[in-house]
């Protein structure tokens, strides 16, 4: 539910935190679940997981953060779902797209500069 800007964490704690409580007769399970969630929740969601995204898609931690924080600006929660994969198409399609006008041979012909 991280994906839900600001509450997502919150609201994807409350199940669990509910269940410890009912579960264990004292207030001992409920609050280490609650501080499981407030010191691992952030360094997955700001460290670890932009990493994999990263590793497993060949973009930097960074690229997929600033990602993140553009498509969100533009498009919202929407964007923030699909920040990685459009940036991804991006940047599959730039080389392709822009190779073209770059490169010193296009259609077989070698180009001239004027």
């Amino acid at each position: 539910m991280r994906f839900i800007p600001y509450i997502g964490a919150v609201l994807a704690a409350i199940f669990p935190i509910l269940l410890a409580a009912a579960v264990d007769p004292g207030w001992s399970m409920a609050l280490w679940t609650i501080a499981l969630y407030v010191i691992v929740e952030p360094i997955v969601g700001h460290f670890i997981e932009p990493w994999l995204q990263g590793q497993t898609t060949g973009l930097s931690p960074l690229a997929i953060v600033v990602s993140a924080v553009l498509w969100t600006a533009l498009w919202g929660p929407i964007g923030l779902l699909l920040a990685t994969p459009l940036t991804m198409c991006k940047r599959c399609s730039a080389p392709t797209c822009f190779g073209r006008l770059t490169s010193p041979k296009i259609g077989g012909y070698e180009a001239r500069s004027f």
